[in-house]
């Protein structure tokens, strides 16, 4: 699972029913249905994802910490290679390809990938 995924499964946000385990590699993430792409100021709690790119072979994902003026303060893990976490990144809101937000409730189903709740 990735740091992005973990967070969002542990920030405490109590509206949303969410396990990102299954989303695989970053760049994946903006492409699934489960993901929306936030229109507007993102929001503490919300993933900014990089597609594939030069930087970003396989993408990235960051969580959301916090939002002031046009920029976004990231949590992230690995984003340079490194294997560190970093909770100090400041990103302009242009920078990443898009903000998401998992706000449908979705459940694994052991076999497949995953099938939204009812």
């Amino acid at each position: 699972m990735s740091f992005a995924a973990w967070a969002v499964r542990n920030d405490g946000v109590t509206d949303r029913n969410t396990d990102l385990t299954w989303l695989g590699n970053a760049h994946s993430w903006g492409h699934d249905s489960r993901a929306v792409q936030r229109t507007g100021t993102p929001r503490p709690g919300d993933v900014a994802w990089w597609d594939k790119s030069g930087n970003y072979p396989l993408g990235h994902v960051a969580y959301v910490a916090e939002v002031s003026g046009g920029s976004a303060r990231l949590y992230e893990y690995n984003e340079r290679g490194d294997h560190l976490l970093r909770t100090d990144r400041w990103v302009s809101l242009s920078n990443p390809t898009a903000f998401l937000t998992f706000s449908t409730p979705f459940t694994h189903v052991a076999g497949a990938s995953c099938s939204r709740s009812q």
